[in-house]
């Protein structure tokens, strides 16, 4: 294997990492899945890439934000759910992968790649360039264009990844340890029921009745 594969397995394999790193965050916090995540990274960087075509474009390019990038969503929703139906079916059927899967993780693999190794190097040469020509306001624009893609790729990715499975996001698990807390501290302080006056006379009473049948 030459200079340019082990580049970019290593390359890969750092972004998997990343993926993974980003859906246990992901999980821990909002108690979703890798096919929710993958959703929103892919909308955000679509929104990223809207803003740089409505703001930073001299003259304002509409076309994308408003028509195409909306069909790009539509499709990413059902390709995600494709995609989750699919490893689904494969843990029904307890198979470590199917061929359907392969083929899904293969489209993805090769998706991320045009997003992170062919376009994204293009749009941070264009930041450094705009940056380099006092084109600040430019940069900006293209900056956000360059996290967009890094986004999309990003959200590609996490669908090779282990999924993790869905739990009680953290507010929820919050509340609930807080409210543990609060009646175990309530129990603790609140006064035991006192013996009151009568069973204490019928308690002697037995005791004495037994006493006497003893002598």
């Amino acid at each position: 294997m030459g200079i340019i594969g082990k580049t970019y397995e290593y390359l890969d394999g750092s972004m998997l990492k990343l993926a993974e790193s980003t859906l246990r965050a992901y999980n821990w916090a909002t108690g979703r899945d890798k096919f929710s995540l993958s959703n929103v990274l892919a909308f955000s960087g679509l929104g990223l890439c809207s803003v740089n075509d409505i703001f930073f474009q001299d003259p304002p390019t509409f076309l994308r934000p408003g028509l195409i990038y909306p069909i790009c969503c539509y499709f990413k929703m059902d390709y995600t759910n494709d995609f989750k139906k699919i490893e689904r079916n494969c843990l029904e059927k307890r198979e470590a992968i199917g061929l359907d899967l392969i083929k899904k993780k293969e489209f993805s693999q090769f998706m991320s790649g045009i997003f992170l190794y062919g376009l994204l190097p293009f749009s941070l040469f264009q930041v450094f360039k705009e940056i380099n020509d006092e084109r600040f306001y430019e940069s900006v624009g293209s900056f956000l264009l360059s996290t967009g893609i890094f986004s999309l790729g990003l959200s590609e990715q996490v669908l090779r990844i282990t999924n993790l499975p869905p739990r009680k996001n953290l507010v929820r698990r919050s509340v609930e340890k807080f409210q543990d807390i609060y009646r175990g501290i309530r129990e603790s302080v609140s006064p035991k029921p006192a013996t009151s006056a009568v069973n204490l006379r019928e308690d002697c009473g037995v005791q004495g009745s037994e006493l006497e049948r003893m002598v």
